[in-house]
């Protein structure tokens, strides 16, 4: 386009008066303004469908941008909530779970406590059946008179860990 004005010009405008074109000579100024102003609004009419073309394009480009953004953005919203219903599921579980253990570990526990009382009893019971045994071990030596006769052996004691002390 560019090259189209400076040829127009160079016609209108030669470098030797004599090479005018002859409308020039004859006083055609309005042949050649009128030429400049069909290729002014001809040069406009082009920018104007070129920058016509250009918007179109980047309106055409800008709502194809939105709408990947738009995709992205459900895709992410989608997963978002997948992956937040997932973690509520998770920490229900979790807590269900945890639950259940707290339920065992305590009845375990209740049923340690039971079992140690009983035993508790048992050994208290049966200290006292001993000294119950002794005693009348005892009453029984002095009736018959045999004082001399070797005591009972003393108990062993055992450790928590059933060693010896």
């Amino acid at each position: 386009m560019r090259l189209v004005s400076l040829q127009a010009w160079a016609r209108c405008h030669p470098r030797n008066p004599q090479q005018q074109p002859p409308r020039r000579r004859a006083g055609g100024s309005t042949t050649t303004a009128g030429g400049a102003r069909a290729e002014t609004t001809r040069v406009r009419q082009d920018a104007a469908r070129e920058l016509d073309q250009l918007r179109a394009d980047a309106e055409r480009e800008r709502d194809e941008i939105l709408a990947r953004l738009t995709d992205t953005a459900n895709r992410l919203a989608e997963v978002t909530t997948a992956h937040a219903a997932e973690l509520e599921r998770v920490r229900g579980d979790a807590a269900r779970e945890r639950d259940e253990l707290r339920a065992a570990l305590e009845s375990r526990a209740q049923v340690l406590e039971e079992s140690r009382g009983e035993l508790r009893a048992r050994a208290e019971r049966a200290e006292r059946d001993l000294d119950a045994v002794r005693a009348e071990l005892g009453r029984a030596r002095q009736e018959t008179g045999t004082e001399d006769a070797p005591k009972a052996p003393r108990r062993r004691r055992t450790g928590p860990s059933g060693t010896r002390p």
